[in-house]
Parts: structure tokens; sequence; C-alpha cells
């Protein structure tokens, strides 16, 4: 991906009223809880396509949303999920308006209704792009 503009939009599942969109840029990757098909009720930062801003986007200014995460906030322990158009996705409903986003069998990321933000496996602390997925339950409804 060379600019801003190219990217992926996957839908990853429907539940009876809402949906799983996950987006990606040449920036960042993000999940989308979506209700009626173009109200966000719930979202989350996934990972950072290129290496974390030391400074939070948002405070620096000259970018627009979706927001890298700053360093501070991801996790380095780990390397970021790889993510791409072919990325086999799967969710469990947790709850009519709770989802677990797993990916090639790691859990990594929950999005529920007025989460904004969702837990994120790449969160290294709670900001206002992701929160750590470490400080949820995990529902084991699918044997994973």
């Amino acid at each position: 991906m060379s600019d801003d503009s190219e990217g992926f939009l996957l839908e990853v599942s429907t539940n009876s009223s809402l949906q799983v969109i996950v987006e990606a840029d040449s920036r960042v990757v993000y999940a989308y809880l979506v209700d009626g098909g173009d109200t966000i009720v719930g979202d989350v930062w996934l990972s950072n396509v290129r290496a974390a801003p030391e400074v939070a986007p948002w405070k620096s200014g000259g970018c627009e949303p979706p927001f890298e995460n700053p360093r501070h906030l991801v996790r380095v322990d780990r390397d970021p999920p790889t993510i791409s158009e072919s990325s086999d996705f799967e969710a469990d409903w947790v709850s009519a308006d709770a989802v677990d986003l797993w990916l090639a069998g790691e859990w990594i990321a929950r999005l529920a209704v007025g989460a904004k933000p969702g837990w994120s496996v790449m969160a290294a602390a709670n900001g206002p792009l992701a929160r750590r997925l470490e400080d949820v339950e995990r529902h084991d409804v699918s044997g994973h």
C-alpha cells in the first residue's frame, strides 16, 4: 500500500442487527461494530501498519482519523497480527451486543455496543483508541 487511500474493507460477521467490519489503510487497521449498516456503535484500533509515532497524532495535528496509536500505548513485546484482505477472521458473539474477534486461532479483539474504544491484543495500556484485551474476561463460546 503506497498511500493512505489504498486499503481494504472486510465484512467479518453479522448477527441479527450488528455487523463487524475490519478496515485497513496504509497506516492502521481498525474494527468497527456497525448497527443498521451505517451507524458505528463500537470501534477498536487493531494495529499500526507502520512504526508507531512518538507523539499521539491527534495531539500533533496534520493527520486525519483513523489515527495511529502512539508508541507508549502499543505493545512492543509481540509482533502485530498480520491482517490482509485474505485474512481468515472468526467472530464469536459473546452476547447480543458483544463480539470477540479471532484471527488464525488467536483472540485479537473485543467489540461491544457503546465501547468506544473496544479492546485490542496490541494495546499496551488503555487509551483513546483501544483498551487492553487482557483486562476482559475471555468467553470460550466456540472452542477457542
